[in-house]
């Protein structure tokens, strides 16, 4: 087995290279249960026991001690198990928003830049059952070994899409009925306990320096905010996201 793939992790570009990495037993056990493709795993002698009989030859295993895999990756590492797999081939709105069910609301990301609130955000969608996340194409990987480890592997279970013009996207939630809800710091906006909540709502998040970029801003229909007490200026991009999203995904339940 071909170690080079696992070798000093923090400084390869592993988007280029077509693969991802898994790591620790809850993501690992969450990516084989979504059935990707899987490349190659390593995996300290205290866990294979668990796991050998869960990989049924899907890929190559090695079995090394923590210290050893630790020389390999270039960090210590001390989680047992690291699963390099294969990315999956990019999918497309129209075939994602197609396959959702008819109530089902979206999170969009236009460009979010730092690793752990993209993996907060991720894990947010999968657990108040949003439907699918879109992405803008100059934000982190959401593939990304840490956004997939902050994600708890929700990652392997969430509709991912990445876009480029907003308009396109725009265009093909509109028709089909989608209403785009921007999420701002403006005092002009609606305040969160007051705001309304469609039937089917594509809820778009800000930059966490910069808000919403202007091109995105401008397609939206509606505005929400979450008002800040006096000396707070905003929360961090990974709360707020769960705190929107949780009143979007019950509103239908608390208008009940």
């Amino acid at each position: 087995m071909d170690l080079a793939i696992f070798s000093d992790l923090k400084n390869k570009d592993l988007r280029r290279d077509g693969i991802f990495i898994a790591e620790g037993p809850a993501v690992v056990k969450r990516l084989l249960a979504a059935n990707w493709e899987i490349h190659s795993l390593l995996i300290s002698e205290h866990l294979y026991l668990d796991f050998g009989p869960r990989l049924a030859g899907r890929c190559a295993v090695q079995v090394m001690s923590e210290a050893e895999i630790s020389q390999i990756v270039g960090y210590p590492f001390h989680r047992g198990i690291l699963a390099a797999g294969i990315r999956p081939a990019a999918q497309r709105m129209s075939s994602v928003l197609s396959a959702l069910p008819s109530n089902s609301h979206l999170v969009i990301a236009p460009l979010v830049t730092e690793l752990e609130n993209m993996g907060t955000i991720i894990r947010n969608a999968a657990a108040f059952g949003v439907g699918a996340l879109i992405c803008g194409d100059r934000g982190v990987d959401p593939l990304d070994r840490r956004v997939i480890r902050v994600s708890m592997g929700a990652v392997f279970n969430l509709p991912i899409v990445t876009v480029g013009d907003p308009n396109d996207c725009k265009e093909e939630l509109s028709r089909r009925g989608f209403e785009l809800v921007a999420t701002v710091l403006d005092s002009s906006a609606t305040l969160l306990k007051d705001f309304k909540w469609g039937g089917k709502t594509a809820l778009v998040l800000g930059n966490e320096f910069s808000g919403i970029p202007q091109e995105w801003k401008a397609i939206c229909e509606r505005y929400v905010t979450i008002p800040m007490a006096n000396g707070v200026d905003s929360l961090n991009l990974g709360v707020a996201s769960g705190i929107f999203m949780n009143e979007m995904c019950n509103s239908e339940v608390k208008a009940q």
